[in-house]
């Protein structure tokens, strides 16, 4: 039996593993570290980004489910800008829902459960569905690049996670709803996988082609992930610049104490007809990975996964990258923080080319942070 050896590389903020004998070792990842409040909204479930003010620099967006209320930062000094109080919960995005010209938020929140956009400028709420929900994307379909909202609720802890709902903006201002059955799990991503120019939507084990309005259409579901059984994830989608598709990856995002593996879903030539090749990025890790994405992070053309873990797992809960090997087999692991984060965001914060990430933790805690890229 040989010994196995383990190589630590440490880099600006992170420590770099590698296993030798395998294929030569990717462009090393570099970050550093940045508190964009610590003094926030208490228990920030929620994180997003958007340019809010119309300035070109992407602001960020954070809400909090215990106290603190709905918050947005201006980029690059931070100065923050209550957009409403109240109890938020795990997803908001920016959108121009009322066609403006400028960047709106919807917003899930917590307490009651509900889903609302606040109109930029001077954040009025409006409403839109009273529904539970844990995850929400925006699309657009119809020459009038009308909007459509899809959302799913988490299938844990006492909620159902088995329908995709689409909440649908009508030209008085009104939202219908209309909705299809999938399992009950957890996670919900927009990608174009199809690659036909509208965005499809990606859940654990199958993803669901956009057909146009879903009153009128069926979209249907192509399995992409057969052997995949865990049912409460993170998903995500996106070039890792091995073939012409998009991958999807799926990490485990509840519970504490459950394990499973980390994978990335590369397609065929064809989306529709399987079958996708399932690459194990991490065999054996704790079902507490409330984030995972894909971005080029060294600058070498091959898209990296980020993933973080919540802090009720054990010890260390890592905000780590896993950079893509290129014709090699192990994806090799950057550790950016031991003290853990949830539903992150992927953005080039600081416009310099590459790709940041933002972040905080959900519980307890009042820190909201940034990794500023320092590959250019």
């Amino acid at each position: 039996m040989h010994n196995l050896c383990v190589l630590l590389v440490f880099t600006a903020a992170g420590i770099f593993f590698a296993l030798p004998g395998s294929a030569p070792a990717p462009r090393q990842a570099r970050f550093a570290h940045h508190i964009v409040d610590s003094a926030g909204p208490l228990d920030p479930w929620l994180k997003s980004l958007g340019d809010l003010n119309g300035d070109g620099k992407i602001d960020l967006i954070a809400g909090g489910r215990a106290n603190g209320g709905l918050v947005w930062y201006r980029n690059p000094d931070w100065a923050k800008t209550q957009i409403t109080e109240g109890s938020f919960g795990t997803d908001a995005e920016a959108a121009d829902i009322d066609g403006d010209g400028d960047l709106d938020v919807v917003a899930i929140s917590e307490k009651p459960s509900s889903l609302s956009w606040y109109e930029n400028p001077g954040w009025q709420r409006h409403a839109i569905s009273a529904m539970q929900l844990h995850d929400i994307e925006i699309l657009r379909f119809g020459p009038a690049r009308r909007i459509l909202i899809a959302a799913r609720n988490q299938g844990s802890f006492g909620s159902r996670g088995d329908s995709i709902h689409f909440l649908q903006q009508q030209s008085d201002g009104a939202w219908s709803h209309a909705a299809i059955p999938v399992t009950n799990g957890e996670g919900l991503c927009s990608h174009d996988i199809d690659g036909d120019g509208d965005l499809d939507l990606v859940i654990e084990r199958v993803w669901i082609e956009n057909t146009g309005d879903p009153a009128l259409r069926p979209w249907p579901s192509h399995l992409y992930a057969p052997t995949w059984d865990y049912l409460f994830t993170f998903a995500a989608a996106g070039s890792i610049g091995r073939n012409a598709g998009p991958a999807i990856v799926l990490a485990p995002s509840e519970r504490a104490g459950a394990f499973y593996r980390l994978s990335v879903f590369e397609p065929p030539a064809n989306p529709r007809s399987g079958p996708w090749r399932e690459r194990v990025i991490e065999p054996k890790v704790e079902a507490v990975h409330h984030f995972a994405g894909i971005a080029d992070f060294n600058g070498d053309g091959l898209g990296d996964i980020a993933t973080a873990q919540m802090q009720q797992g054990a010890d260390p809960d890592e905000v780590k990258i896993y950079l893509n090997p290129g014709s090699g087999a192990v994806w090799r692991k950057v550790v950016l923080s031991t003290g853990g984060s949830h539903s992150m965001r992927i953005a080039d914060i600081d416009g310099d080319g590459d790709m940041d990430i933002y972040g905080a933790n959900w519980n307890k805690s009042t820190i909201y942070e940034w990794w500023e890229n320092l590959f250019r």
